[in-house]
């Protein structure tokens, strides 16, 4: 076929290129074998690239470790370039042009207005919330320029109800490279959960030498659960969720990871924290909580996995703000749950033998009382601060004290 092309005249598009060898991760003879055909494709295109006027690859992973690369001398990686940092989304004038009709008809949902009644200051309306949930993807170095999810916006907008749904998760699940290293990742996503950025260094994200040393963080960059947060530069990038959509997938994913028991996870999702009006009530919950981890897969042996199995639990719970280690003037509280009506700040200390539970009490009971967490401008009603001492013996919170 390409002898009898003319010159420059053929197009070469390939989509996802590293599919067949994702899939055969775990079998290192099969993902050779893949590799070896992929390198006599490439082979056959360079030899052949007097015939072609471009060729275009897409994929999730740069497995830079494959023998093919090696032919790649004359391949342009475009990932952070610039110039191409619009390509692979929609911005935010893009939206505003193409769709203004789809924009109207959600405002009239959103705002409860007819379509000829919808003013621009609703049309904005509904744009930031667009690029609340779908917009923040990176693809530039500079970071100075950000697309949204083409195929969460257009799924919106083909939404009847027009509800902010999480259409990219929900249509493609967890792509299966990062379903196979899950495992290794876990407390990474954690981390973000908590801290809301993940710095990775400058060599470990532009070069990674195979899978296997791959950093987590750029793992998950390459499969479009983080993004780039700030200009890159010498020494580290700084990445973090695009928006809200990703971050309640991958808070979702591993709460089914930490929480073995699904059914059980889901009914007792259905007893919100807001309507608890005792300690004894919040303390039960807590450790029906904690008596759902899978012990195999997150065993709870230090007290930051008490915490972070709680706020696993709590996160994405309609009319709660979760936080670990909310920042005071005094210190970091080592639970903060805010809602409409009131701020529960939490105090945890971890017991690994039974005989240390009241002396960790008092000491949590006097961090409190000291450090005065909670006690900001922002909190709204009630403050209610609580110590809970976790027992590694019982595998439960077995002391506890209202201050």
């Amino acid at each position: 076929m390409f002898e009898k092309a003319d010159i420059r005249s053929v197009v070469i598009l390939i989509d996802e290129y590293d599919v067949p060898l994702t899939y055969n991760l775990e079998n290192k003879e099969r993902f050779d074998s893949v590799a070896e055909v992929l390198k006599a494709l490439y082979s056959t295109i360079k030899y052949y690239a007097n015939k072609l006027r471009f060729v275009f690859i897409t994929g999730i992973t740069r497995y830079k470790d494959a023998a093919f690369f090696t032919l790649g001398n004359t391949i342009l990686d475009v990932s952070l370039d610039p110039t191409y940092a619009t390509i692979a989304g929609l911005t935010r004038d893009e939206i505003k042009h193409y769709y203004l009709d789809n924009l109207k008809y959600s405002a009239t949902k959103l705002f409860n207005v007819e379509f000829e009644n919808v003013s621009d200051e609703m049309v904005a309306g509904v744009l930031d919330k667009l690029e609340f949930y779908y917009d923040g993807y990176c693809f530039d170095r500079l970071c100075s320029k950000k697309v949204f999810s083409t195929w969460s916006v257009l799924n919106y907008f083909i939404n009847e109800t027009s509800d902010f749904l999480n259409f990219w998760y929900d249509s493609a699940g967890l792509p299966s490279i990062l379903v196979k290293n899950l495992d290794r990742i876990k407390e990474q996503l954690i981390d973000l959960i908590n801290n809301e950025y993940i710095y990775v260094k400058s060599s470990d994200f532009e070069n990674p030498s195979s899978l296997a040393d791959m950093q987590p963080a750029v793992l998950l960059y390459q499969t479009g659960y983080l993004t780039l947060a700030a200009p890159s530069n010498k020494l580290e990038y700084q990445l973090t969720y695009p928006n809200e959509e990703v971050k309640q997938a991958l808070t979702i994913q591993l709460a089914s990871q930490v929480f073995s028991n699904e059914s059980e996870f889901r009914k007792l999702r259905r007893s919100p924290l807001d309507d608890m009006q005792t300690v004894d009530e919040i303390v039960d919950y807590f450790n029906s909580i904690l008596n759902l981890v899978d012990y195999e897969y997150y065993p709870l042996t230090s007290e930051s996995a008490v915490i972070n199995s709680i706020m696993l639990f709590l996160k994405g719970q309609d009319k709660l703000k979760v936080a670990v280690n909310s920042h005071s003037s005094k210190g970091r509280c080592d639970l903060q749950v805010d809602s409409d009506a009131r701020r529960l700040v939490f105090e945890f200390k971890f017991a690994k033998i039974d005989d240390d539970v009241s002396e960790l009490l008092q000491k949590a009971c006097t961090q409190l009382q000291d450090r005065r967490y909670g006690q900001s401008a922002d909190a709204k009603g009630e403050i209610l601060q609580i110590a809970l001492v976790f027992s590694q013996e019982q595998r439960c919170i077995t002391a506890f004290e209202k201050i």
